[in-house]
């Protein structure tokens, strides 16, 4: 009696009933409804579960009222007594694995009394275990683990937490991007050579790294040291040109020395080598804390050549979204417009502009054109002017599309927001 009244079900329920919302927490990822033996203990649970789920009170009475309306009834001396051994808890998680594997081993069991009793064949038995292990594996949520889990999202999100949006840097941008570069989203950048896309590359993944964690900047049209030098300028205000030359002042040395041992603390991993789908995945899964990864650019991936361009864009963007969903990250994908915008006399491009535009208009989540202006004018503009670069938001799942204009300055790799200039 003993034994049954302090099984890992019953210690479970105490702690559930003592603190419901944090032991839900803790283990609704470890073990389901359907893996308690003990119909009360299991009635705890689930009124636990449903409660946390809308938002009310969760303690003995209100879990006591819902496993009511539920039909199962919790004496307030069965639950006196669950409360009382909670104490004996102690890891609550090795407790919920506890009770996940003992539900398999109870299913395994009842497999193997059917083939001992001849009720069904060698075979099948094996065709059921497995289905038994892979449905525990890979399991779909059951509606109300996923609406506890919807609901974790937005609770968290109000407080600060686990938001779905990483900020840009710039806030006009996120504010047209519904809050920012979507996690799980792959974000087509695509411009015409020249416009700036490594630069704003450059600067959206040194603003996420800056903020939220490791970034993994794929080259594949520079090598890391020319990256350094616009990240320095960046950083210094620094020509992006002198520092390549080394022809700097006595001040200039300073500014970019300091601006050298700031980025160096930041995490801004840089890969320059060929690279193909295959190293980006296993790349990626390396690294520990990932927040986002930059390709430059993805027209430069290494693809199958018994494939045609098409097939191979398709592989390479279907990939890469099936990787930032599987990672929870935002990837931007830095990708080479067609000329045949160059052919309107606005210049401006459009998604038709997308070489291989069907597919990675498909897989984006949010395709952003760039265009500036001082590309297309007949004065010869100097590098360390201040121009206008347009983003232009042509395909947005998550909200409308627009435009957001900020200053582009190529000398010192910086783009900023047009209200506070430089």
């Amino acid at each position: 009696m003993d034994e049954m009244r302090y099984s890992p079900e019953n210690i479970l329920a105490g702690c559930l009933l003592v603190n419901g919302n944090e032991t839900v927490e803790q283990i609704q990822d470890i073990v389901n409804v359907k893996d308690f033996q003990n119909t009360q203990a299991q009635a705890v649970y689930e009124a636990a579960l449903r409660l946390k789920i809308s938002g009310k009170e969760n303690n003995p009475v209100t879990i006591q009222d819902t496993a009511k309306d539920m039909g199962v009834i919790l004496s307030n001396e069965y639950c006196a007594a669950q409360m009382e051994i909670s104490h004996f808890a102690g890891d609550i998680q090795e407790l919920a694995h506890i009770i996940h594997d003992s539900s398999i081993e109870r299913e395994a069991s009842l497999i193997g009394q059917k083939l001992a009793y001849m009720e069904i064949k060698p075979l099948e038995a094996m065709a059921q275990l497995s289905e038994i292990l892979q449905t525990q594996q890979s399991r779909l949520l059951t509606p109300m683990e996923a609406a506890q889990g919807a609901m974790d999202e937005i609770v968290k999100a109000s407080q600060g937490e686990g938001r779905q949006y990483l900020s840009t840097g710039y806030s006009m941008l996120d504010r047209q991007l519904s809050g920012g570069l979507v996690k799980c989203g792959l974000i087509t950048v695509a411009a015409r050579p020249g416009t700036g896309k490594t630069i704003v590359g450059l600067n959206l993944a040194d603003n996420v790294a800056k903020k939220y964690g490791t970034v993994l900047y794929i080259s594949l049209e520079m090598p890391y040291t020319q990256l350094w030098n616009r990240r320095a300028a960046r950083t210094s205000g620094v020509d992006s040109a002198k520092i390549a030359n080394g022809d700097l002042t006595p001040e200039e040395w300073k500014l970019v020395t300091e601006a050298f041992d700031l980025l160096s603390q930041r995490p801004f991993v840089i890969r320059d080598k060929p690279t193909t789908l295959g190293d980006i995945q296993s790349e990626a899964r390396r690294i520990k804390d990932l927040a986002m990864i930059v390709i430059d650019h993805i027209g430069l991936i290494k693809t199958d050549r018994r494939k045609s361009s098409y097939e191979n864009m398709k592989e390479i963007s279907n990939g890469l979204k099936q990787l930032a969903m599987s990672l929870g990250i935002p990837i931007i994908a830095l990708c080479q417009l067609n000329r045949q915008s160059e052919q309107k006399e606005s210049k401006r491009p459009t998604m038709a502009n997308l070489r291989d535009s069907g597919t990675i208009e498909e897989d984006s989540d949010v395709v952003c054109l760039l265009f500036r202006q001082a590309v297309y004018d007949a004065e010869n503009h100097a590098g360390d002017e201040i121009q206008d670069i347009d983003f232009i938001i042509d395909k947005d799942r998550f909200g409308p599309p627009g435009i957001v204009t900020l200053n582009y300055c190529a000398a010192t790799s910086r783009i900023t927001e047009k209200a506070y200039g430089y």
